[in-house]
């Protein structure tokens, strides 16, 4: 609920934190690293939904994107994700660079904006769950001795 309310993978790190360790058994070693960690470069989701939103307006806005440009658009978006900051309205710049690569008229971006807040609650829950699911991955694969 509060990666939902908040959009903002960062505000969720304590919460994040502590529901791996209390319910799902993730010690404090890995949590400690991998939720920061995740907060921070895992936004996956936002790149996704970025991707998808610029060809949605390429073809509104009726402009031919070639298969060479989506993949100079995705190459760009996964860099762009991990340098976009867990803040809510933080893929902001980086889809208003994707939508000048695209040729998307300026006009596009007053219409992200205000979608973004809708789209970017989902996002930030699924880069959350991805964070809470890394941990308990590695939890699972990494055994720690027990001090």
């Amino acid at each position: 609920m509060n990666a939902f309310g908040t959009c903002s993978s960062s505000a969720t790190i304590p919460i994040s934190k502590r529901c791996v360790e209390k319910e799902l058994g993730v010690s404090n070693q890995i949590s400690s690293i991998a939720i920061p960690l995740g907060a921070t470069v895992n936004m996956d989701a936002v790149s996704i939904l970025m991707s998808f939103m610029i060809m949605f307006f390429a073809n509104a806005c009726g402009i031919s994107v070639s298969i060479s440009m989506m993949v100079i658009i995705l190459l760009a978006n996964v860099l762009l994700s991990v340098g976009t900051p867990g803040i809510p309205g933080g893929a902001i710049a980086s889809f208003a660079a994707l939508a000048t690569m695209a040729g998307l008229p300026a006009g596009v971006m007053g219409v992200y904006i205000s979608i973004n807040t809708l789209c970017d609650m989902g996002a930030t829950c699924v880069n959350v769950i991805g964070d809470m699911a890394g941990c308990v991955v590695l939890q699972e694969k990494i055994k720690l001795e027990e001090n």
